[in-house]
């Protein structure tokens, strides 16, 4: 750890003299700079004639037809995905959920083997 310290402090230290170094070199260029004449001022430009006209648009033309794909099935409705979903919850809560009058040992006899089942799958 002592070793990494040094290594810190070093390069620290190699910062801090390099920023003010050239804090100082950028002061003396900026004063360097300051003392010099201003450029004269440029020349009048030249009166802008009329601005050029925009270029042409291109016109919309429709994509060309690509051949016809086979239809998809219609998207089933609001009603129907939400039954579907209702069912679904029923069916989980069927399988993992305790059957009235079940004990602790038959709910894991039932539900361990769908669990570990479903865990021995590798992703």
């Amino acid at each position: 750890m002592p070793r990494a310290t040094t290594v810190l402090a070093a390069t620290s230290l190699v910062g801090c003299v390099a920023s003010l170094w050239l804090y100082v070199e950028n002061r003396a260029l900026r004063a360097e700079l300051a003392d010099k004449e201003p450029p004269p001022p440029p020349a009048a430009a030249p009166p802008i004639a009329e601005a050029p006209p925009p270029p042409p648009q291109r016109r919309w033309t429709p994509p060309r037809q690509l051949p016809s794909l086979p239809t998809a099935a219609p998207m089933p409705s609001q009603a129907g995905r939400l039954d579907r979903r209702a069912r679904r919850t029923q069916q989980m809560a069927t399988m993992f959920g305790r059957a009235d009058g079940e004990t602790d040992d038959q709910y894991r006899a039932r539900v361990m083997p769908i669990i570990g089942a479903a865990l021995a799958i590798p992703r």
